[in-house]
């Protein structure tokens, strides 16, 4: 069975939910739900934006240059006879 992905990106809600958002001609309780349900949802993509972030940050220190050099640093060097100098 195939399936199709009908999944909206934010980039492509985003002018449907700042025009909502200033909608002049809306009931003022049905702005004010309408509002409040926008902001659950800014909320929840801020929140995986940030994660994205911390991941994309955690992939980049994982990988980048400076850890394949942690093996030159002077604690990791050969320290034979370095007890009997203390």
């Amino acid at each position: 069975m195939n399936t199709i992905d009908c999944t909206p990106t934010w980039e492509g809600l985003l002018p449907m939910l700042l025009e909502l958002y200033e909608a002049k001609n809306v009931k003022p309780a049905k702005r004010q739900e309408t509002r409040r349900e926008m902001g659950i949802e800014l909320r929840r993509m801020a929140q995986a934006a940030d994660k994205w972030n911390a991941h994309c940050k955690e992939q980049e220190a994982a990988t980048s240059p400076e850890m394949e050099t942690l093996g030159d640093l002077p604690w990791e060097k050969d320290t034979e006879g370095a007890a009997e100098s203390i």
